[in-house]
């Protein structure tokens, strides 16, 4: 299988042909990027269960040894519930405010690839080809549920993201920001390759 669930540790590992992608739940439900490079075999991250605290804001119902989102390596970091970064997620809820936080709340896994209505989108001709992790976080305030949307090719050293953000609350609201993918990384030693482009000006290589 190209994407495994450790229920014990909460623990998520997606793996393509040479890469090996984890995300762990974290308490109070966070959602937190752990480990992003070379393929590896096994799902102990012991590191994974200590506390990311941090100077800035803390969760003050944990007391002294609270979680920080801004030290922790969120999955998907969001605006205005402690995490200084910039945020992959912002929405402005009925009262004007934009404070948003999404927690884990349930997962799905399954053969293939979902298409993305509306844009061009990488496709499975065989679900055999694909596997897809579905993640959805809800924002209790809002009633923004953000699925995030992984899909591993695992004979093929390529995985892709996506995001649908769904209002199941009864008040508008209004979307601010919202990103495909948000990646933290501790090292900053990349070889980055991006295709831009525009009309009659397609996939022009940016190199970093």
């Amino acid at each position: 299988m190209a994407i495994i669930f450790d229920a014990e540790q909460k623990l998520f590992r997606l793996d393509t042909k040479g890469s090996s992608y984890v995300i762990g739940i974290y308490p109070e439900n966070y959602l937190l990027g752990l480990y992003y490079g070379a393929k590896i075999e096994d799902m102990h991250f012991d590191g994974f269960k200590r506390r990311f605290t941090g100077f800035s804001v803390q969760n003050p119902v944990l007391g002294s040894d609270g979680f920080s989102p801004d030290t922790a390596p969120m999955e998907y970091g969001c605006n205005g519930a402690g995490d200084h970064r910039i945020a992959a997620l912002s929405v402005r809820n009925a009262e004007g405010n934009t404070t948003t936080d999404v927690r884990y709340v349930t997962h799905r896994i399954y053969a293939g690839k979902p298409e993305i209505p509306g844009i061009p989108s990488t496709y499975a001709n065989d679900p055999a080809e694909a596997e897809t992790l579905e993640i959805d976080a809800r924002d209790d305030v809002t009633g923004a549920m953000v699925t995030l949307v992984y899909t591993v090719f695992a004979h093929e050293s390529v995985m892709t993201k996506s995001v649908r953000v769904t209002n199941t609350g009864k008040e508008t609201m209004r979307l601010l920001r919202v990103f495909s993918a948000c990646n933290d990384f501790c090292r900053m030693d990349f070889d980055m390759i991006s295709l831009y482009g525009r009309h009659c000006k397609e996939r022009w290589i940016d190199r970093r």
